[in-house]
């Protein structure tokens, strides 16, 4: 376990990482910052209970195998100029998004999560690039799914009980896919 740290709890700059049943929580900043051109793969790990973001990714990569990224004081994984990809990995309970994208592009897939979250479940901007398959993104606070010039394809997921809407793309994005089942959102 890595916690406690006045800063983050584990930060990596231009490193190749693989981090399995672990847990990085309670640190005063992030639990987890990537930069550099940095690859890190999490298995089964927990990034719980941080100050500010629980993964910052910042011109870099991150493979998530199952594991949660949950209770952090922000975003739970805020990805800029960065590519993540979420394979079975429940995303949860934030303080800001579950997981915020900027000119980056992210994969969720194979039972992922994004539930709860105090913001939207996913917000993506500038750019980004989103691909969700056999995932759900349900009961964050706004929408589920929120595009600001931005690209998502999404395929057999669940979006549901958000208090704002399922999915929300402004005038410059675009929203495609199949077999989506978006019911219960607010308004």
């Amino acid at each position: 376990s890595v916690e406690g740290n006045q800063r983050d709890g584990v930060e990596f700059n231009g490193a190749i990482a693989q981090i399995e049943t672990s847990q990085i929580l309670n640190n005063e900043e992030n639990g987890l910052s990537l930069s550099s051109n940095t690859s890190v793969q999490l298995t089964d790990t927990s990034v719980f209970n941080n100050s500010e973001v629980g993964i910052s990714v910042v011109s870099s990569v991150l493979q998530g195998v199952g594991g949660q990224i949950s209770q952090n004081g922000d975003d739970g994984i805020e990805a800029s100029n960065s590519s993540i990809t979420l394979s079975g990995t429940f995303v949860s309970n934030n303080s800001s998004h579950g997981i915020s994208l900027s000119n980056s592009s992210a994969e969720l897939r194979d039972g992922a999560q994004v539930s709860g979250n105090a913001l939207s479940g996913i917000r993506a901007t500038d750019r980004s690039s989103l691909f969700v398959s056999t995932s759900t993104i349900d009961e964050n606070e706004q929408d589920g799914v929120s595009l600001s010039d931005s690209f998502a394809f999404m395929e057999n997921n669940t979006v549901t009980l958000n208090s704002q809407v399922g999915i929300s793309a402004d005038d410059v994005s675009l929203v495609t896919g199949c077999g989506n089942v978006l019911s219960n959102n607010g308004t």
